[in-house]
């Protein structure tokens, strides 16, 4: 009942977000926009948006993800993806964006040790707290940075593969990055990170806008 309120009051909200955008300046839809979102993330208590990715499998998500519906999105995808997930298999997320199939994959089964793969300085604080809207433990490895054929790591880089410890976050929106940016993004092979982190995959989700490809041929002995 809750839930359902909730999600009647966020479509009110949106509407007349909406209603106001074309008269009214970007500085008061980001005010209104910023002031619904904590109304709702108050009259749930906390949690986050309920949705159920494919129809099936519940899931809290931020609130600021109203508009995108979790029923229909790739269910293709996501419905094979977590009726195959069973209790402590080993997921790899390539391509992770904000973290929901992540979540997704650490929810679905007990004991599931999720190893989260993402470039994008500014979604790790995403994934991060969609892990903590589903109240679900710390991922087993991180890896900030591109999935390719090649590595370029420093010794640092390689050091923290071994710490299970949340990347850094980063300011700014969160968005696609490109893989002909210069080193300031590190790039590993799966086969490299398997063999200094000992992580076996059951399931290797990629998601990352072409390149796929490279990220297969990086992984051949895995």
């Amino acid at each position: 009942m809750i839930a359902w309120l909730t999600e009647r009051v966020a479509g009110l909200l949106r509407a007349a977000r909406h209603a106001i955008f074309g008269t009214a300046g970007s500085g008061l839809y980001e005010t209104l926009r910023s002031a619904s979102f904590r109304l709702l993330y108050l009259l749930s208590g906390g949690r986050g948006r309920l949705v159920r990715v494919a129809g099936q499998f519940p899931l809290y998500v931020e609130w600021e993800r109203i508009s995108i519906d979790f029923e229909e999105l790739e269910v293709g995808f996501t419905l094979p993806f977590g009726r195959a997930i069973s209790d402590g298999m080993t997921v790899f997320d390539v391509g992770a964006s904000l973290g929901e199939w992540s979540a997704l994959a650490g929810s679905r089964a007990k004991g599931v040790k999720v190893h989260v793969f993402e470039p994008n300085g500014p979604s790790w604080s995403r994934i991060r707290k969609v892990f903590e809207l589903n109240s679900l433990t710390l991922p087993t490895g991180f890896f900030r940075g591109f999935v390719s054929d090649a590595d370029n790591l420093t010794a640092d880089e390689i050091a923290g593969l071994r710490a299970a410890l949340w990347p850094v976050a980063v300011a700014g929106s969160a968005a696609f990055e490109d893989l002909r940016q210069p080193r300031d993004i590190p790039c590993i092979c799966l086969d490299t990170y398997c063999r200094i982190t000992g992580a076996v995959p059951d399931i290797i989700k990629i998601d990352v806008e072409g390149a796929e490809g490279l990220v297969l041929r990086g992984a051949r002995s895995t």
